[in-house]
């Protein structure tokens, strides 16, 4: 005890003040993306506390089931305000943005279970504040955990775990509570086993995480003006971040639309729709490590075709849930919509990790907490609305239809040339910062010639 209380103060005060502290067996930078995973992880379990089972938690709190659908959007929306500030902090405080990631999700677990035992809504919606709070680090941090704390050959992998980090801790909500909460007395176990974990993972934050691996950052960092003056002048950039975050809204949107849409129109349980939710983000994490295990050689294409056939899957299974397809046999088409689901799952949730590198790289110069926080922002808005949207009978319909647009959109700006393959900028774009370094070789130049001379 006396060393673990020991090894807990030393890693403190390296996290804090970038002292450096060995550690045996594992590189500092996998222990800090570790101890962030488990926290992504943690945040995408709180997420799925309510909604997974909605007729039990509308019964439990005395709402509808439009209320406890708010328990998920309302903590994407409350997610945006805090973005800005976690957005402007973690070029130059990122310890403590960090630390709040972890803070913020074990307070959020222990006022979603004190609110389930006393059936309070107002505390209940109170914690869901708390965890838009804690995924406004995580979702500012994706890009920002790979970039700083790994080399670029290790980036695309270490922001996609990151990513699917989060994604897992819904596939392992999304199925074990149903699993396991049948009563409002199970209901209140698991949350208090899930605050004791929430627990565990500010401890674990403070053992693993260093700030003295990360890759240092300039004594006078640019401010947010100039930040966002130079994302501006990249309108490339634009164009692929508001594709891009149309596909995260809908892969946001799914998870959380899809028990009432299905029960709606099937008339399921949460014991089938438990299944298309296992299906939908456990192959988004699959697609996600295994598109990110390698450098992809020709990003820019593999992501439309990802958008290609999330819009496919989608419009199939918007169509087998259409009063037509009731022709089919009913263990057919559950199949077929369960698979329908996995192929969306693949598509969208696989494709975020990637997509992130891939457009802060549209931007460089720009720190990466702008450039690939600024998507994320957008994500989360767009998930918040669209969850809000979707939840009837029309949901998959509609999110089909956007991903198709986006993608019309990403295929538009190639024809008209305002994009370049695999990430570099267009000849055509006059990039911030690019016209000062031609003058400074032009002055270089002239010098040389006239000391020549």
């Amino acid at each position: 005890l006396r060393r673990l209380l020991l090894l807990f103060f030393c890693r403190l005060k390296q996290s804090t003040f970038g002292a450096r502290v060995a550690m045996p067996f594992i590189e500092s930078k996998w222990l800090t993306l570790l101890s962030f995973a488990y926290g992504g992880a943690m945040n995408g379990m709180l997420f799925m506390d309510f909604v997974s089972v909605s007729d039990l938690s509308a019964a439990a709190f005395g709402v509808t089931l439009v209320e406890v659908a708010t328990t998920y959007s309302f903590g994407l929306l409350a997610t945006l305000p805090m973005s800005f500030l976690w957005m402007y902090m973690l070029p130059k405080r990122s310890y403590w943005v960090f630390a709040s990631g972890a803070v913020f999700n074990a307070v959020g677990a222990w006022l979603r279970w004190w609110s389930l035992v006393q059936g309070n809504w107002p505390v209940c919606m109170l914690s869901t504040v708390c965890i838009g709070v804690s995924f406004a680090t995580f979702c500012m941090s994706f890009v920002v955990i790979g970039e700083r704390w790994f080399p670029p050959e290790q980036q695309t992998f270490a922001t996609s775990a990151a990513v699917q980090a989060n994604y897992a801790g819904w596939c392992f909500a999304a199925f074990i509570i149903p699993t396991v909460v049948k009563t409002h007395a199970d209901h209140e176990r698991f949350m208090l086993a899930q605050a004791v974990a929430a627990a565990i993972g500010v401890v674990l934050f403070a053992l693993c995480h260093d700030e003295g691996a990360a890759k240092a950052q300039p004594n006078e960092t640019p401010s947010v003006c100039k930040n966002i003056q130079a994302l501006c002048g990249y309108r490339s950039y634009w164009g692929k971040a508001a594709s891009y975050a149309i596909l995260g809204a809908v892969s946001y949107t799914i998870p959380a639309v899809q028990d009432a849409v299905l029960a709606q129109t099937l008339h399921v349980t949460p014991e089938f729709t438990k299944w298309s939710d296992v299906a939908f983000i456990l192959s988004g994490v699959v697609s996600g490590l295994v598109l990110s295990a390698r450098e992809p050689k020709r990003p820019k294409l593999l992501i439309k075709i990802l958008f290609l056939v999330c819009a496919g899957a989608l419009a199939l299974s918007a169509a087998l849930i259409l009063p037509p397809a009731g022709r089919l046999p009913e263990t057919l088409r559950r199949c077929m919509l369960v698979f329908a689901m996995a192929i969306a799952g693949a598509s969208s949730l696989g494709f975020l990790g990637i997509a992130l590198i891939q457009v802060s790289r549209e931007a460089p110069g720009v720190a990466e907490a702008y450039s690939g926080g600024a998507v994320e922002w957008f994500v989360q808005a767009g998930g918040g609305l669209l969850s809000v949207v979707a939840v009837n009978t029309h949901g998959f319909l509609v999110c089909a239809v956007l991903v198709a647009a986006a993608l019309a959109f990403l295929l538009g700006m190639d024809c008209l040339g305002a994009g370049s393959e695999d990430g570099n900028p267009s000849a055509d774009d006059d990039l911030p910062g690019e016209n000062a370094s031609r003058e400074e070789e032009t002055e270089t130049a002239s010098e040389a010639e006239t000391a020549c001379a």
